[in-house]
């Protein structure tokens, strides 16, 4: 018996259909040419049933594998201290000029900014531009009410540094919280401080920065043990932070 090319190719590919066709879905998706391929040898099937079979179970795989490619993956898991979002102030961007407008309304739109003196801080200097470039206002942030807080500009009006000193010992539980809600996990350090008569005590930092290099820092305890603080700094005042260090640095190398 003489087998030409059509008859030898038919041979083989029935069989290998008849045995793909049941796994193929679990395997790589099927392109143009496999579908052609695979169609071609379930007509090449000698009774009826068979080929219905076959071109049944071909529609389901092309189905299947449709289905697969349309299932979006699933999120990648973030890295701690990661911002999953630009770090922002109430949707007031850090490190971009003109933006002390923004704060300055900010201010004047808490009425507790115009009602008392705050930590010594008289009315004529809230909400206002200081000659250091600071502006001094209470605002809610996160679970903290009225929060007074320092905010510092550069000389182009870029809010650089936001700085909250928890007098009152509030938990920064809540707060970590809604951060980790809004930006993801942070990433925590756990060190030890020391109070005057030597106790030890526990104390946490959390962190978050996004990807412009903007960075959030809340601590367990700052100025006094058990009373958090947390601040938030833009990249251009981090850089600069950095190359102040690495200027002391090399002063202090040229006198060894």
């Amino acid at each position: 018996m003489i087998l030409n090319r059509m008859n030898l190719l038919t041979m083989i590919a029935v069989p290998m259909t008849l045995l793909i066709l049941p796994v193929y879905s679990f395997s790589q998706p099927l392109d143009e040419k496999d579908i052609s391929i695979i169609s071609d040898a379930c007509s090449s099937l000698n009774t009826k049933n068979k080929k219905a079979a076959c071109a049944d179970a071909l529609t389901r795989i092309i189905g299947n594998n449709a289905a697969s490619e349309s299932t979006p993956a699933p999120p990648k898991p973030s890295t701690p201290g990661t911002a999953s979002e630009e770090i922002t102030f109430k949707g007031i961007p850090l490190g971009q000029a003109g933006q002390s407008e923004r704060l300055l309304q900010l201010c004047a739109a808490n009425t507790e900014n115009h009602a008392k003196n705050v930590s010594g801080v008289s009315i004529d200097n809230k909400c206002k531009i200081m000659s250091n470039l600071k502006i001094l206002f209470s605002v809610d942030y996160g679970t903290y009410k009225d929060a007074y807080l320092v905010f510092q500009l550069d000389e182009q009006g870029a809010l650089v540094s936001i700085k909250y000193n928890n007098i009152f010992g509030e938990p920064i539980v809540g707060l970590v919280k809604v951060l980790s809600d809004k930006y993801g996990s942070p990433l925590i350090e756990n060190e030890e401080i020391q109070n005057r008569l030597g106790s030890k005590f526990p104390l946490q930092i959390y962190h978050w920065t996004d990807a412009r290099g903007n960075m959030i820092e809340v601590k367990s305890s700052c100025e006094k043990i058990g009373q958090g603080c947390f601040q938030i700094k833009a990249a251009s005042l981090l850089a600069n932070d950095t190359e102040k260090v690495r200027r002391i640095l090399n002063e202090g190398r040229k006198q060894l």
